[in-house]
């Protein structure tokens, strides 16, 4: 009977052994596999933020190849720009003075507005055609056009103005020639290519009375089959 208790006994210790060093390899794995897993969470995580500074340097390298390409435009643009300068570094701009303000009184011109008084008309046809078809020949030929700042990618020649009808006359006759031979100029040097590629532009002729004389000098210098830079002209 003895010997039959310490064999039980023997073999209880065998089995809780047996369990204990099953309980302890079952931990181990647990443990391991656990820290497998953490591994593998540190994996997608890091993945992840590779591919997130994959998709940022992406991005920037996108927006600086389109700096870069802004950039070159500009620089064109200034070469364009210098020429266009050099070129006209003796030009002036030969329309003679506008007529003194009693002129356009003594013409008695229908203003096409009865609200519109000798002074509003004078004023208009001094700033908006006289001053304008000056200041903006002198920009074509001394290379200042086309430098718009960069938030705008285009720029427009302006004669006239909305508030009054600016009647033809014969003292407007020279004006209209400077500035049409400017842009003829400005159109067909040797460089207009660089300035086509890089800026389109626009030709705003607002509530001003064209004859046919004006009419031919603008499509002499504006309209022709292969003149892909004038963007838009409104004849209005």
């Amino acid at each position: 009977g003895v010997a039959a208790a310490a064999a039980d006994v023997s073999r209880d210790d065998a089995v809780t052994r047996l369990e204990r060093r099953i309980n302890l390899m079952e931990a181990s794995f647990q443990r391991e596999i656990s820290g497998m897993k953490r591994a593998g969470e540190g994996l997608v995580a890091r993945n992840k933020a590779i591919e997130s500074q994959l998709s940022s340097l992406k991005d920037e390298t996108e927006r600086l190849q389109a700096k870069v390409s802004q950039l070159h435009d500009k620089n064109c643009r200034l070469e364009a720009a210098f020429r266009a300068h050099v070129e006209n570094m003796h030009w002036k701009y030969d329309a003679p003075d506008p007529p003194p303000d009693r002129y356009w009184i003594e013409q008695g011109y229908d203003y096409g507005d009865e609200g519109i008084t000798d002074q509003d008309y004078i004023d208009c046809v001094n700033r908006h055609f006289f001053k304008s078809a000056k200041k903006q020949s002198e920009k074509l030929r001394y290379g200042t056009f086309g430098l718009a700042p960069d938030d705008d990618d285009t720029e427009g020649l302006y004669i006239g103005d909305y508030k009054s009808l600016i009647r033809y006359d014969r003292a407007l006759l020279p004006h209209w020639v400077e500035f049409c031979d400017s842009l003829f100029d400005w159109q067909f040097a040797h460089f207009s290519g660089t300035i086509e590629r890089t800026h389109p532009f626009r030709v705003y002729m607002i509530s001003i009375e064209l004859p046919s004389n004006v009419l031919k000098l603008l499509r002499t210098c504006l309209v022709r089959t292969d003149l892909g830079h004038v963007e838009e002209l409104d004849l209005t």
